[in-house]
């Protein structure tokens, strides 16, 4: 009697991902999922080339160079000709991007650089930086609830972005990185407009114009 081979899930062609990148331009959005999941498994391989997958940035990596590509491709309206050779390209180019970053502030986290002083820096960049953090508080205060949430969760508390998946119940990461990079944009809209409306008044960033201008 002749026993059943385990069944082996194969990632789909290429001719597979250009009927769904087909249909992610045409509108049909359910597609940008099963896009992220077909090209995951290739990403993942370029990844791991660079990172271990124990490297704290290496699924951030995999998931933002899966949503740069869903962007672009709503964005030009059209696909590469070779989706998974863009895309692995993509990969390696953030992963060469992280270690440039990297090499330039050995030994520091991301998320510890804003409490290094700066011993060259002037009185004058001090204040223009405070004023900047303030115009980015603003505009995050004005974003509604749900994304002023969601982005000081991963970039205040430093939560997993599976966390939040899990607990928004969406089926799958890259829905939570949807959302926040929806709340990016949201962000910068709500920055320019507290820029332009600084600009109206005299910016402080802008010593030299308008009627907040500063003495030396």
């Amino acid at each position: 009697m002749s026993q059943s081979q385990p069944h082996r899930q194969q990632n789909p062609g290429p001719q597979a991902v250009d009927r769904e990148v087909a249909a992610y331009i045409a509108g049909e959005d359910a597609a940008a999922d099963r896009i992220c999941r077909a090209l995951e498994p290739i990403v993942r391989a370029e990844v791991r080339r660079f990172l271990p997958t124990t490297d704290a940035d290496h699924d951030d990596v995999v998931q933002e160079t899966l949503m740069s590509l869903i962007r672009y491709l709503r964005k030009a309206g059209q696909g590469p000709d070779r989706v998974e050779a863009f895309v692995v390209t993509m990969a390696g180019n953030r992963c060469r991007n992280l270690y440039r970053w990297r090499s330039r502030r050995p030994g520091v986290d991301l998320e510890s650089t804003g409490d290094l002083p700066d011993p060259g820096q002037d009185p004058l960049a001090e204040l223009e930086a405070a004023e900047a953090e303030a115009l980015v508080r603003k505009a995050l205060n004005a974003l509604d609830p749900p994304c002023r949430k969601l982005l000081l969760e991963i970039y205040v508390q430093g939560r997993p972005m599976q966390e939040l998946q899990m607990e928004a119940g969406l089926t799958t990461v890259q829905g939570a990185y949807q959302r926040k990079y929806a709340c990016l944009k949201k962000l910068a809209d709500q920055l320019n407009r507290v820029w332009s409306e600084g600009q109206e008044i005299g910016s402080p960033l802008r010593p030299d114009k308008g009627t907040g201008s500063r003495k030396p």
